[in-house]
């Protein structure tokens, strides 16, 4: 009897270091994220089904304003602001959320670039705090909300890299388009969400966030977009791309069914928001 007691006893001990590694973790944003072997792969492969969905798309609208007498609207900002909000927004969180002071100071540092830090909220989906408050997700610091908006709008327009975005019309050539096209449907395989500037000629342009898609069989493309024209959780746009031809449309923000030029930006903050998931996981790993 002492001696089959003692074989219990062993195996417990040998088994304990399994069974303390086996944690897993589940939020707004991943299910069932194993804490063993956590990695920016496995972080992203536990992603939700309903991560990216149009419930928690922001409660704000691409707005216009002036700089330097000209007109000018806040989409790219706006959409670089919502990719973020995918993957650091926490949605139906429990215990202390940030006050309205501390929510904007953490949406500026994301702006900015300076730490992507989670942001958390008691409310089931960003349109349930529109719904309850009756305003965007800020109800003293709004003002300060947009014009940080407005100055990021106006950096990433008059910035000299950019500039290549306005040096022609309309769409752009085949294998150009081709090369887009791969690129977009390879980051969607991998839950890394692109962010697309949609050219119809060199003054009338727009920025969304591409989420998924799908394909018909016959090489025609459908990508599920953030537009943030028509950010409310009503329904779904969609951009499209025809393999047979290599070119994109629009016709659901166009109104045309004429070519457009496709271009991928703001990759480069990709391998942050992924070291910033990792970050926040171990964290909660400890």
């Amino acid at each position: 009897m002492t001696r089959f007691l003692t074989k219990i006893f062993l195996s417990t001990l040998l088994l304990s270091p399994l069974m303390a590694t086996a944690k897993t973790i589940s939020d707004s944003f991943v299910e069932n994220l194993r804490c063993e072997g956590l990695s920016v792969d496995s972080v992203f492969k536990s992603i939700r089904e309903d991560a990216f969905s149009s419930d928690r798309h922001m409660p704000y609208e691409n707005f216009e304003f002036s700089y330097r007498l000209m007109p000018l609207a806040s989409c790219w900002s706006m959409s670089h602001l919502q990719r973020l909000m995918f993957y650091f927004g926490r949605f139906n969180e429990q215990g202390t959320v940030p006050s309205d002071l501390e929510r904007v100071q953490k949406m500026k540092a994301w702006i900015r670039g300076q730490g992507f830090d989670v942001l958390k909220f008691r409310d089931l989906t960003a349109f349930e705090y529109y719904k309850e408050y009756g305003t965007g997700f800020f109800i003293e610091n709004e003002q300060t909300f947009k014009k940080e908006i407005e100055a990021d709008q106006v950096e990433r327009l008059f910035n000299s890299k950019n500039e290549k975005y306005l040096a022609s019309d309309g769409s752009r050539g085949q294998v150009e388009n081709q090369k887009t096209f791969g690129r977009i449907v390879n980051d969607l395989n991998r839950k890394r969400l692109p962010l697309l500037i949609l050219r119809r000629h060199a003054w009338r342009q727009h920025v969304v966030v591409v989420k998924s898609y799908q394909e018909d069989g016959l090489g025609n493309y459908e990508f599920t977009i953030y537009d943030p024209n028509s950010p409310r959780p009503d329904g779904s746009f969609s951009i499209d791309y025809s393999s047979r031809i290599g070119e994109f449309s629009a016709p659901q923000l166009y109104s045309t069914v004429n070519p457009i030029g496709a271009f991928l930006v703001n990759e480069e903050e990709m391998p942050l928001i992924e070291q910033g998931l990792l970050n926040y996981y171990k964290k909660l790993c400890r």
